[in-house]
C-alpha cells in the first residue's frame, strides 16, 4: 500500500511541463525471468524477530552496522534492534515535550547514537538506545525522506512553499543542529517530478545511490555524501504499455480525484518508477513495481544490468503470495518484512516448497503474530 500511496503522488507531480523526450533506452517489463527464491537461487536467510510486546507491523525499516530500525505501521512507534533482538522502544504520542503526533521519518547517526526523528514540522533527537529526549527543532518544510551524512548534516528530500522563497522541491543539506537548510543539491523538474522517498536509497561507503522518475525519463543517481556532487548512472523509460496513462493525467491536471480514482479502478496498468538503486558486483541494481489494477496487484521486478543487457527477475515461493519486495538493502542483501499471518500468505498447502514451510514454521512460532525478516540477494547465479 505504501507504493501504491506514491505511485498516486508521482502522477499528480506529473501534472505540469509535459515536454520532456522518452529515453532511447527502453525497459519492457512484460520480459522477465521468474525464478523460485530458495537457498539454491539466492542466498536466503530467515530471522524471526524476538520481541516481548506486540509490534505494530512495519511501515519502514534500515539496517545500520550497530541496529536496525523500524518504524511501526501506525507511524507511532520506532523499534531499535540489535542484531535480531529489539531492545529499544520510542512511542511519544502525545503534545507534550518531546513528544509528537505521528511520525512521518527517520534518520540514524551511527557516531553519536543519535536519531533524528521527523514529525510535526519538527526535528525531534533521542538518544539511543536509551531513547531519551535530546532536543528539538522547529522547520518550515515538508520531509519525505531523510539519511544522516555527518553529525552535522543530513541530507532529506523536502519541499517547501512561502511568501519570501521560490517554491522548491527537491534534495537539500540540513543542519543537524537547527534544521536549517544549508544546500540545495538537486532541483526536481515538474515531468520528473517524482523521487522515490529516501526509504528507498542506498548508502555504500562515500556514495549514495538514488532515484528519480518522471513521465519520461527514470535516472539513477550516485551522489558523493562528501562532496554533494551528484553523477547520473543510468536513464531509461518504460515501454508504452507501462507509462502513465495520459487519462489519469488529464484527470489529475483537472484536480478531478473522482474521475483520477474511478478512471484508475477501470485501466491502471503503469509503473511508478524505479526503487531501491544501488551497485552489486559491479552492476547496476534497481526495481520496478508495474501496477496491474489500483489496489494491489502488482509485479515486484528487479533490474540487473550486465553490459549493454538489462536482466529483470520476478522471484516467487512455491505455495505463497507473500510479494518479493524489498524494505532495505544492507552488504549485498535486500531483506523482506514479512508480518501477516501465514493463514493470509499461503495459496496452497500442497504447492508450498521446503522452503515455504521453513518460513511458515518460523512465522507460526512468532508470539503476537510478530514479523520474520527474509533477506537474500538477487544475482546469485549470473
Amino acid at each position: 500500500m505504501r507504493k501504491l500511496v506514491l505511485g498516486l503522488i508521482s502522477v499528480l507531480l506529473f501534472t505540469a511541463g509535459c515536454k520532456g523526450k522518452y529515453s532511447e533506452h527502453v525497459l519492457d517489463l512484460d520480459v522477465f525471468e521468474e525464478i523460485e527464491l530458495s537457498p539454491l537461487t539466492s542466498d536466503v536467510k530467515i530471522v524471526p524477530i524476538k520481541c516481548s510486546i506486540p509490534m505494530d507491523g512495519i511501515r519502514q525499516a534500515r539496517e545500520y552496522d550497530d541496529y536496525t530500525i523500524m518504524l511501526g505501521s501506525r507511524r507511532e512507534t520506532i523499534y531499535i534492534l540489535k542484531e535480531d533482538s529489539v531492545v529499544a522502544i520510542l512511542n511519544s504520542v502525545g503534545r507534550g515535550h518531546g513528544e509528537y503526533s505521528s511520525i512521518d521519518d527517520f534518520a540514524y547517526d551511527e557516531e553519536s547514537k543519535v536519531i533524528y526523528v521527523n514529525a510535526d514540522r519538527k526535528l525531534l533527537k533521542y538518544d539511543v538506545p536509551s531513547m531519551t529526549f535530546i532536543g528539538s527543532s522547529d522547520i518550515n518544510y515538508s520531509i519525505c525522506g531523510m539519511i544522516v551524512l555527518n553529525k552535522d548534516e543530513i541530507l532529506v528530500n523536502c519541499s517547501y512553499n512561502s511568501e519570501d522563497t521560490k517554491p522548491f522541491k527537491g534534495i537539500c543539506v540540513i543542519s543537524s543542529v537547527t534544521g536549517e537548510i544549508l544546500r540545495r543539491c538537486l532541483e526536481f523538474d515538474y515531468y520528473e517530478g517524482f523521487c522515490s522517498c529516501m526509504e528507498d536509497m542506498i548508502e555504500c561507503g562515500d556514495d549514495i545511490f538514488l532515484s528519480t522518475g518522471g513521465l519520461y525519463i527514470n535516472r539513477i543517481l550516485q551522489m558523493d555524501s562528501k562532496t554533494k556532487n551528484i553523477n547520473e548512472l543510468e536513464s531509461f523509460s518504460f515501454s508504452p504499455k507501462w507509462r502513465v496513462p495520459k487519462k489519469l493525467l488529464k484527470k489529475a491536471r483537472k484536480n478531478d480525484m473522482f474521475g483520477f480514482s474511478e478512471e484508475a479502478d477501470d485501466r491502471t496498468v503503469y509503473c511508478d518508477g524505479c526503487h531501491y538503486p544501488a551497485i552489486i558486483n559491479s552492476k547496476i541494481t534497481y526495481w520496478c513495481y508495474p501496477y496491474f489494477d489500483i489496489i494491489s496487484k502488482r509485479s515486484n521486478i528487479v533490474n540487473i544490468k550486465v553490459g549493454e543487457k538489462t536482466i529483470s527477475r520476478k522471484f516467487f515461493i512455491p505455495g505463497m503470495k507473500q510479494p518479493i519486495c524489498p524494505y532495505y538493502y544492507k552488504d549485498n542483501h535486500f531483506v523482506v518484512v514479512i508480518y501477516r499471518s501465514v493463514e493470509s500468505l499461503v495459496t496452497d498447502k500442497d504447492e508450498l516448497s521446503d522452503f515455504g514451510k521453513e518460513i511458515c514454521s518460523k512465522m507460526n512460532a512468532q508470539p503476537f503474530n510478530n514479523p520474520v525478516l527474509l533477506s537474500f540477494t538477487v544475482d546469485k547465479d549470473l
